[in-house]
């Protein structure tokens, strides 16, 4: 067994323990199930098929157990010890136990989370790429618009209309500029 799989099986046996504990401690206390008990005994279920069956795709439901836990919609214990944060009329309750395990889940998949981070780098730079050579058809297909309108125009009055740069937008003033030079080169 890898050192890795062996961080990633601690974290699952960590959160199953913790889970059979919680049972036990219901089935001979006065405690109930309640739906944030048994939801994440469902959760912690299919964590350990997914640790069986992919490890690839374990990290994601691990991760959104994880998550649920932190913002106390699910529990892996009786005792619901929260942190409460206010902000304006939002109030948030955080359970430090599931937030704990989510430290350590992004310690054991930090390499991921990089190659996660650099995935989204190179797909915001190919869109923004994308984005620009958009811009420059939109500006090129607005030129030509600008061109074919003002073909017909004389010499002096493309002159006049250059002058103007301020009065026209800019594709309609490269538009003029354009024509006047072609028009300046036939002469």
């Amino acid at each position: 067994m890898t050192k890795e799989i062996k961080k990633q099986s601690l974290l699952l046996l960590i959160i199953a323990v913790t889970v059979i504990y919680m049972i036990i401690n219901i089935l001979i206390t006065d405690a109930i199930f309640l739906p944030a008990h048994l939801i994440a005994i469902g959760l912690v279920i299919v964590n350990i098929g997914m640790f069986i069956i992919s490890k690839k795709i374990y990290k994601y439901t691990l991760f959104i157990t994880l998550i649920l836990g932190v913002f106390n919609i699910i529990s892996f214990t009786t005792t619901r010890l929260t942190i409460g944060l206010s902000i304006n009329n939002l109030n948030i309750t955080l359970q430090p136990f599931s937030l704990g395990l989510l430290i350590f889940f992004i310690f054991i998949y930090q390499n991921d989370i990089k190659e996660i981070k650099r995935f989204l780098a190179k797909n915001k730079e190919k869109r923004e790429w994308k984005q620009e050579q958009i811009r420059e058809e939109e500006t090129k297909s607005k030129k030509e618009y600008w061109k074919r309108k003002y073909r017909n125009k004389t010499g002096v009055e493309l002159k006049r209309m250059s002058e103007m740069k301020d009065g026209l937008v800019p594709e309609a003033w490269e538009a003029v500029i354009e024509l006047l030079e072609s028009k300046n080169s036939l002469n």
